[in-house]
This record gives structure tokens, sequence and C-alpha cells, in this order.
């Protein structure tokens, strides 16, 4: 009995680690491609602020944009840690 309790917990570990693998390999694919996206709101919403006189809509893409990058490289990276 014991032994198969054993056996259980150690394919409960694979699966954990396995989705745990799966898990870091999408969010290291998909790290790249949100910097881009947050570094282009920036820019793009500092040419509409500033350049165009559309404020409302450049500062709201420049907020985007920093959201995107500090949830990118704090919050999910923190939570991650977790698994």
């Amino acid at each position: 009995m014991g032994l198969l309790l054993l056996q259980a917990g150690g394919i409960g570990q694979q699966i954990a680690n396995a989705v745990k693998g799966i898990i870091l390999s999408i969010f290291d694919m998909l790290r790249p491609i949100v910097d881009v996206v947050g570094v282009g709101m920036l820019l793009f919403g500092l040419l509409l602020a500033l350049g165009f006189r559309q404020e409302f809509y450049g500062i709201r893409l420049m907020v985007g944009g920093g959201l995107a990058l500090i949830a990118n490289h704090l919050i999910i990276p923190t939570l991650l840690a977790y698994l």
C-alpha cells in the first residue's frame, strides 16, 4: 500500500513539473513580444501627445505601454516564482 502512494506522488510531481515547464516556456516565448508592444505603445503615445497634440490618446497609450512593461518585468515573474 505504501508503495502505491509513493508512486502516485511521483506521478503527481512529474505532472506538476510538466505543467510548470509548459507555463514557463509560454511566458518565455511571449515576453519579447510584450516588450516590443509595450515600448511601441510608449513611443507612439509620445508621438501622439507631443507631436500631434492628441494628449488624451497619447496619455492612454503611454499608460498602457507602461503597465504592460511593469506587468511583464515585475508582476508576472513574481507570480511565476510561486510555481
